[in-house]
């Protein structure tokens, strides 16, 4: 919330799909105190992200927040930057900045039909649809397309409200894991697994997650399922 009060417009998609792409890198490699420093300077983030920042023990957890800050801005020139904030903060760090750029090079230069945001074509609705297929607690598919698309609060509280959590179930995942939405979307996910809420079937997450306003995941995640044969 706070980050977006210094923020006007977003990130492209070239740009999102690149912090996507390098998200385990970035959140192994920055130096948390010296970027947090330098995007208070780049007026990305705020002396208020700062604390929560610094609320975090751990290094990694540090630099989700900082990557979930940055996402959440919507600055036209956010990612450069965010690119400059790293350069500023540890010359020794500039080849990520570099590795960025030559990513968002890479990426805007891909075929034009990978690149255009419309959710991939869908397979037959009675397939995916069911409402015997069940979700596995451990599908890699569910933790991907949760806690990997998962970045804005409106998203996880519109979701979670549709597995069937109550309120106060949500409130308590989020208390429990401040500024980290895509742990706190996996506590959801868990609750909900325990019984808690609706049939848990893959129609209910992919209901939920167009309910969240994820329409082009849900098409993603509808296509993945058939892919990999989680239909049987």
């Amino acid at each position: 919330g706070a980050a977006k009060k210094a923020c006007l417009s977003k990130m492209d998609d070239f740009q999102e799909k690149v912090i996507t792409k390098s998200y385990a890198m970035l959140r192994k490699s920055l130096d948390p105190g010296e970027v947090a420093a330098h995007l208070v300077s780049e007026g990305i983030i705020t002396m208020e992200n700062i604390s929560s920042i610094d609320s975090q023990r751990l290094r990694e957890k540090k630099n989700e927040l900082i990557i979930q800050y940055v996402r959440s801005c919507s600055k036209s020139d956010t990612f450069q930057r965010f690119l400059t904030a790293i350069r500023n903060a540890d010359p020794n760090l500039a080849y990520i900045a570099q590795e960025l750029e030559k990513k968002y090079e890479d990426v805007k230069m891909a075929p034009v039909q990978e690149t255009q945001s419309k959710p991939p074509k869908e397979v037959p609705a009675k397939l995916v649809d069911h409402p015997s297929l069940l979700v596995k607690p451990t599908s890699l598919h569910l933790h991907h397309y949760i806690s990997k698309k998962m970045t804005l609060p409106q998203n996880l509280q519109s979701f979670s409200l549709y597995l069937g959590l109550e309120q106060h179930d949500i409130d308590a995942v989020i208390s429990d894991n401040p500024g980290n939405i895509r742990q706190q979307a996996m506590d959801a996910i868990k609750i909900w697994h325990q019984g808690r809420g609706k049939p848990r079937t893959w129609k209910t997450v992919l209901d939920g997650l167009e309910f969240a306003d994820m329409r082009d995941y849900a098409a993603e995640l509808r296509n993945d399922i058939v892919r990999d044969n989680l239909i049987k």
